[in-house]
């Protein structure tokens, strides 16, 4: 994370909820008429071709059905295996639409965030795509930097940098080193080359832009291939001028933005679960770890709308939700992953490990890979035999997959995904090199709530898991009762040995019981602090590997609050204030 302390005088002015919110929906490519209505379950619509070319149709793109007299029937997804033809798409199975010969389909040129639901037969393949080899030579990781959206620049252009030397290798044989080709039609390479890890692109004009970063191993030759989006403005293609009013934000769910639009806007011209970018004007408004969006304040999904009316006229508000939000709502079944050294179908995978597993996820049962960037920071993998993950979900057995090492998946406000070894989890040892992203003190106060148990809840705390080497492992804390009456456990943990489960639990235990036990081993009673700050502090806390620091704050009973380093939980920022005075206010 980027040293916040240089934003301090942005955060701490007035504040506008006023934002932008631009639209990455794409433009249509294949238009047809449905021949005939589908037997349910279906993978395939039959169509005649009206408008556009089936040849520019790819895996993932979004399919819009409406019926002939243009009423919305609902949304699809072109299906990662099948032919696609002139006369059939494949597409994402589906059971719960009505629809009917002469029926109009769209298809277009943008992906939204979905699952690849498994086959319903013994080989349980993800969106029915066939195994080669995906699991014996896997392909690398491709990052981008994320979407961009803002105004075109006073000369007449805007550079936009991209960021792909965060890329990396998957192929347990793998050298590690990879090659670049990016695409961006409409755009010009003004830094480095369409084949630099990481080029900034010129954009000469207003308008949806299309660009995708193709990454290849270059010990096993596999690629894969992100697609992202630029969304230039100018003051004849304006984005949307809306109204924020609320923004909230924790680690398991990412950021939850409501807006309200000042313009009306119809179904076809912002769909359902659109994608979308809210940002500033500020290049400094928010800071962020990948350059050239710190003004971005967040990239998301629309959620929900709601429309509302009086006699001062009709308004209409909509939730954005992040897209780790958006994966938890999509739909999946219990897995079991195999460690096989010749893998031949897609539960056995060479060289399994906990990080290799959650790629596999990722990937292969969503397309979150080819939209977001995957990074892992601090995480500490580990080789494994099989995992029977039970969780019904991709993104809870991603969680269960993490928590099984201490880490935790985040998305930033930009949409990049991480997974992350727990703060609360992390040896002292480490902790100082951990980043402290700002250090707040009585100029961003407005008020302050400190809260401490003055007794530890615990009485026994259990660990239970399996040694790397799959051999059963229990841990208990303290090794004689406690003081609390609370029993807590945690479950299917994976540890490097006996040892190492120990460490573990006594660090949940910890957490679990709020104490703090310094290198001295002095145990203090952990702090609970809830802060009401100054200024709109909502897109700046990431919730993962960073500390906030407070100086020259003590409370009422001398406890100099200095002394700690507290963990970001929960945010929410209210620009209710901002309509009277321009100040924002951040609960903490």
């Amino acid at each position: 994370m980027p040293d916040h302390s240089t934003h301090l005088t942005t955060l701490r002015g007035r504040h506008s909820g006023r934002v932008y919110l631009s639209r990455l929906t794409g433009t249509p490519i294949l238009i047809g008429t449905l021949t005939a209505a589908p037997t349910l379950p279906a993978l395939d619509l039959a169509y005649t071709l009206t408008g556009g070319s089936a040849a520019n149709v790819q895996p993932g793109m979004r399919v819009a059905i409406t019926s002939a007299g243009g009423s919305p029937k609902g949304t699809l997804s072109i299906r990662c295996a099948g032919s696609i033809t002139t006369s059939s798409l494949p597409v994402r199975e589906f059971a719960d639409l009505s629809l009917s010969a002469g029926d109009v389909i769209t298809v277009y040129d943008d992906l939204t965030l979905t699952d690849k639901l498994v086959s319903g037969d013994a080989a349980f393949a993800p969106d029915h795509a066939a195994y080669v080899d995906q699991n014996s030579n896997p392909a690398p990781i491709a990052v981008s930097g994320g979407s961009w959206a803002g105004w075109i620049g006073a000369a007449g252009y805007v550079d936009v940098p991209f960021v792909g030397s965060g890329s990396y290798t998957v192929d347990p044989d793998s050298a590690g080193a990879v090659t670049h080709a990016w695409t961006a039609p409409g755009g010009a390479f003004v830094v480095g080359t369409n084949t630099s890890p990481d080029p900034t692109i010129r954009f000469g004009a207003a308008g949806s832009y299309r660009i995708t970063h193709t990454v290849t191993d270059t010990s096993n030759g596999k690629s894969e291939t992100q697609i992202i989006r630029a969304r230039v403005h100018d003051a004849n293609d304006p984005p949307d001028d809306c109204l924020l009013t609320t923004l909230d934000g924790d680690p398991r769910t990412g950021f939850r933005v409501t807006v309200e639009l000042f313009a009306q806007t119809d179904l076809a011209a912002l769909p359902d679960l659109a994608p979308v970018i809210l940002w500033t004007d500020d290049a400094d408004a928010h800071g962020s770890i990948t350059p050239g969006r710190s003004h971005i304040l967040c990239a998301g999904y629309l959620r929900r709308d709601r429309a509302r009316g009086d006699a001062d006229g009709d308004r209409i508000e909509f939730e954005v939700i992040s897209p780790l939000a958006r994966l938890a709502e999509l739909p999946g079944f219990s897995k079991v992953l195999l460690r096989a050294e010749s893998p031949d179908a897609w539960d056995e995978l060479r060289g399994l490990t906990v990080k290799r597993a959650i790629i596999q996820l990722l990937r292969h049962y969503t397309n979150a890979l080819t939209l977001f960037d995957l990074y892992f920071a601090g995480f500490p993998d580990c080789d494994y035999s099989a995992f029977y993950l039970q969780k019904a979900t991709p993104y809870e057995q991603v969680i269960e997959l993490a928590d099984s090492r201490d880490g935790r998946l985040t998305c930033d406000r930009s949409g990049r995904f991480e997974v992350a070894r727990r703060l609360e989890l992390t040896p002292l040892v480490d902790r100082d090199a951990l980043t402290t992203t700002i250090t707040l003190n009585a100029d961003d106060l407005i008020d302050y709530e400190v809260s401490r148990e003055h007794g530890r809840a615990v009485e026994t705390f259990r660990a239970r898991g399996f040694t790397a080497a799959n051999t059963p492992a229990f841990a208990r804390y303290p090794a004689s009762p406690g003081t609390g009456s609370a029993s807590p456990v945690s479950e299917r943990l994976i540890a490097d040995d006996q040892a190492d489960l120990l460490a573990r639990c006594a660090m949940r235990a910890a957490w679990e019981d709020r104490v703090y036990i310094d290198a001295n081993g002095i145990q203090r009673h952990a702090p609970e602090v809830r802060l009401t700050l100054f200024g709109a502090y909502g897109g700046l806390f990431q919730f993962y590997r960073e500390w906030i620091k407070l100086s020259g704050v003590t409370n009422l009973r001398g406890i100099d609050l200095s002394a700690f380093r507290f963990i970001a939980e929960r945010v929410s920022v209210d620009y209710a204030a901002s309509l009277a005075d321009g100040t924002a206010t951040t609960r903490l």
